[in-house]
């Protein structure tokens, strides 16, 4: 009887030990919170370096801008130096002048006009403020009883504005885009009508 009652003891212990493996429903719940509340905080942390990536973009852009609007003035103002010269010049027709000058003026005042565009302050979404997060707080109380929820909260309206900005920033780049191809076609243009009058001018035509 001895051995008998060890054996039923045993196997009585290692079954309550089974049971007690099993996580009580208080537990789930609570680990289920801890997890959601750890993937909306690295939610908020990714967010917030994402907008400050899309944030330093923007400057980027603009101060890329202007780096062309100088060198929009540098070249113009060679451009009126070179025409000076050339039209006190009798040798060079005023009409090859004429022609060059609006070839070469064309796509380089199209370039001031996107670069001037890229630097427009364009509207965008921004953050609502603290009075309006404590309205929509209050107006809801029951799903604003955890961190996570109002991590949630700002998620959303960082992502509003997150998208504003990249909108923004992506006008801005195709501005930029536009104005070199117009400022790299504007000096081609010289350059081709600078060997074609080379040409022209030197076997006495």
């Amino acid at each position: 009887m001895s051995i008998g009652k060890f054996f039923k003891s045993l196997f009585c212990s290692r079954k309550d030990t089974s049971k007690s493996h099993k996580p009580a429903p208080d537990n789930v719940a609570q680990a289920s919170k801890d997890i959601v509340n750890l993937q909306q905080q690295n939610a908020v942390a990714f967010g917030k370096f994402s907008f400050e990536l899309e944030e330093k973009r923007g400057e980027s852009l603009i101060a890329h801008s202007g780096y062309l609007l100088t060198a929009f003035s540098l070249y113009s103002a060679a451009l009126l130096t070179l025409l000076g010269s050339l039209l006190s010049n009798a040798i060079v027709s005023r009409t090859h002048l004429f022609i060059a000058s609006t070839c070469i003026a064309a796509p380089l005042i199209l370039s001031l006009v996107f670069t001037m565009l890229a630097q427009w302050r364009f509207r965008y979404n921004t953050l609502i403020d603290g009075a309006a997060f404590r309205k929509e707080f209050e107006q809801d109380p029951k799903n604003y009883c955890e961190q996570y929820q109002f991590d949630y909260q700002f998620i959303i309206q960082l992502h509003k504005v997150q998208v504003s900005k990249k909108n923004i920033n992506n006008k801005r780049l195709f501005c930029i885009r536009v104005a070199m191809i117009c400022f790299l076609l504007s000096v081609v243009i010289l350059i081709a009508f600078y060997i074609y009058l080379s040409v022209v001018y030197t076997k006495g035509v």
